[in-house]
């Protein structure tokens, strides 16, 4: 009787060590198909592990990689979104592993031109004090960039207004200073306009190009006015500096007295 139960306990822990070692296999092979451009096989194969292997130590990189195979080698963000989903589930005790792919979230929503949710997801990174001020800029960009696509100038002007602290550097200030004066024009509020090139333009070591741009668009908003005179006096001082000669020639000649 007890040479059966030793041989039964044998047995047994012969098969949950075939059992760990097969699925240790598994992963191994999965790796390996990944490293070998074998995707196909590897997806299935990193999907096989995390069905079978709820506690694995591998599932972030097995999730990863299936993440970075339906993006970066098959091009399917718009199949990638569940996966990132499911991961935002799974790893929701990891703030740094939450955020990782909370960003990631949005870049992808960006791209498939979700808008609503994109917008959701960047905002919510602007509002959360885990990203760092670099992100958090490049989300304020990423917002911005996206009231563009949809014309949405007052938001436009609000997501810069309300964040032009986050800027990183006097030039970038001076960048979105610029930005909300051509906002103001698109808004047609043209005192608005004005006001911020005016100033932008009294400030101390204005990049050239930029400058060149703050003029250009001061002419643009006195021929709005109906300034002709004050226009073709901008439109001349750009001369020499303005980088398409033609197109500036052909504007003054334009307003020609």
């Amino acid at each position: 009787m007890k040479t059966r139960s030793f041989f039964l306990s044998c047995a047994l822990i012969a098969c949950l060590l075939g059992c760990s070692s097969q699925d240790g296999d598994s992963l191994a092979a999965a790796n390996r198909a990944y490293a070998h451009g074998n995707y196909l096989e590897a997806q299935e194969l990193y999907q096989s592990y995390i069905q079978t292997e709820s506690g694995g130590t591998e599932r972030w990189r097995a999730w990863s990689r299936l993440l970075s195979i339906c993006l970066d080698i098959r091009s399917q963000p718009q199949k990638a979104l569940p996966i990132v989903d499911t991961m935002l589930l799974e790893f929701a005790s990891s703030p740094q592993r939450v955020a990782e792919l909370s960003w990631k979230r949005a870049e992808i929503l960006t791209q498939v031109q979700d808008n609503k949710a994109a917008i959701e997801a960047w905002q919510k990174i602007l509002d959360d004090p885990a990203f760092s001020r670099a992100q958090q800029w490049q989300a304020v960009q990423e917002l911005y960039s996206i009231f563009q696509r949809q014309q949405r100038y007052a938001l436009m002007r609000d997501v810069l207004a309300q964040n032009t602290a986050l800027a990183p550097s006097p030039e970038d200030k001076l960048r979105v200073q610029y930005k909300l004066a051509q906002v103001y024009f698109l808004l047609r509020n043209y005192k608005e306009a004005s006001h911020s090139l005016d100033d932008l333009l009294a400030q101390e070591n204005i990049p050239a190009a930029l400058e060149v741009q703050a003029v250009y668009l001061l002419a643009e908003i006195a021929l709005e006015q109906g300034k002709v005179a004050d226009a073709r006096k901008l439109f001349l001082s750009l001369k020499g500096r303005y980088p398409n000669p033609q197109a500036l020639r052909i504007r003054i000649d334009a307003l020609a007295e």
